[in-house]
């Protein structure tokens, strides 16, 4: 079920975040580390484009949230932690972002990450960072 929409403040780049979504699921390492604020709202960031022309955006995979939620850019914790082998800090993966080598793959030179865009209102925020 949805959660209340935190504020902008609450919700920010470089810091750790749960999705609410996950909270119940055992199997499921739902904190995710906010890379940015898209500014957008949800019903406006396109997921993929079919050949056809059709698009999907995010509020499609997110239906129980307000589609003029701001998409915020994450990525999960665990994900992090297998890529940079246990040695990384939220400075390393910002930078790494930044760059544009945390979605590059392996074979780029990249961590081959994937990062997705959720709801604001799907995060919790738990603050922390080394920054």
């Amino acid at each position: 079920m949805a959660t209340q929409q935190k504020s902008e403040a609450e919700i920010e780049a470089g810091k750790f975040a749960r999705d609410a979504d996950q909270i119940d699921d055992e199997d499921e390492d739902e904190v995710v580390i906010v890379l940015e604020q898209t500014g957008r709202p949800i019903d406006e960031i396109v997921v993929y484009r079919e050949p056809n022309g059709v698009v999907h955006t995010v509020d499609e995979w997110n239906d129980e949230y307000d589609p003029s939620d701001e998409g915020i850019e994450a990525v999960y914790r665990s994900s992090v932690d297998a890529a940079f082998d246990g040695e990384w800090t939220v400075s390393d993966v910002m930078d790494a972002y930044r760059a544009g080598n945390l979605t590059t793959s392996r074979a780029e030179g990249g961590y081959g990450l994937k990062t997705y865009t959720l709801p604001t209102a799907r995060l919790v925020s738990i603050g922390g960072s080394d920054a």
